[in-house]
């Protein structure tokens, strides 16, 4: 479904998520570098009041007191925060924003309890997703918390990575009364957040790593591209190609085309088909 609308993305839109994903994995061995670095830029790009990227560890409850608090909502008692960075937050008050914002008890305040099911698995939502404007903006938590941190609309993408007891998680915050998020973001968010899970479930899985252009590469592979019609879609030799397809070829340990697709036989992440059927 999502590689259908993801068409409606311009361009330029797309050149700057291939740029913010490229810069972003070039920061890879940091990660409170690289989770930095996209806040600061999901923030202009969406452009957004605040942003929090987060690594965040599942916690196991040890006793039953803790095991009622999570099953109430309380977000801080299901999981702790590995890494976190953000942009556009208040200097010396990003403890509270964290605490009003984020560490909320969904219990004081039943607006969005509409997250309860979802921790735990892969989603994104908009605030307008999780609650009317009616509820939200008669609600405490909007009026005594998000609003006391200039914050209102938001966008909440979470990635739990299987067998790694971690969710990968992104929050955008548009400024009180500001404009709702739209759709043009909510995708760059779904997007960015999905390539970069990926990403990470492949370093957690020890999957091989690949460039941006042996993405594409192979990408076209499985359109069921020759390499010449490869290189002609990217504008290099057909050497070029040669080179990258071997390269595909010894990074998954396989010996053809054959092998390395049915090794690969899932569907390519919609970034990767939009880049492919593009001309970039």
């Amino acid at each position: 479904m999502l590689w259908g609308v993801t068409q409606s993305l311009a361009l330029s839109d797309v050149r700057a998520l291939l740029q913010l994903l490229g810069e972003v994995r070039e920061l890879g061995d940091t990660p409170a570098a690289w989770r930095a670095h996209l806040a600061s830029e999901l923030s202009r790009l969406c452009n957004a009041r605040a942003v929090v990227s987060s690594e965040l560890g599942v916690r196991k409850p040890k006793s039953v007191a803790q095991e009622h608090a999570v099953k109430a909502g309380t977000c801080q008692a299901a999981a702790k925060a590995l890494v976190t960075a953000h942009t556009g937050l208040d200097e010396g008050k990003e403890g509270a924003f964290m605490g009003d914002v984020i560490w909320y008890d969904h219990k004081s305040d039943p607006t969005l309890n509409g997250l309860l099911p979802l921790y735990g698995s892969t989603f994104v939502r908009t605030r307008a997703e999780l609650s009317e404007d009616r509820n939200w903006y008669g609600s405490a938590l909007a009026n005594e918390r998000f609003r006391k941190h200039d914050c209102d609309d938001f966008i909440l993408a979470m990635n739990a990575v299987p067998g790694a007891g971690v969710i990968c998680s992104l929050e955008l915050f548009r400024p009180w009364g500001a404009p709702r998020f739209e759709e043009r973001e909510r995708l760059l968010v779904q997007l960015v957040h999905e390539e970069l899970s990926r990403d990470f479930q492949a370093r957690v899985t020890q999957q091989p790593r690949l460039s941006p252009r042996q993405r594409e590469v192979l990408g076209l592979l499985r359109r069921g591209l020759a390499e010449k019609q490869i290189a002609a879609e990217l504008d290099v030799s057909p050497h070029t190609v040669h080179d990258y397809v071997k390269a595909l070829y010894r990074a998954h340990s396989v010996q053809s085309r054959a092998e390395l697709l049915a090794q690969l036989a899932e569907p390519s992440p919609p970034l990767a088909r939009l880049v492919a059927t593009s001309g970039f």
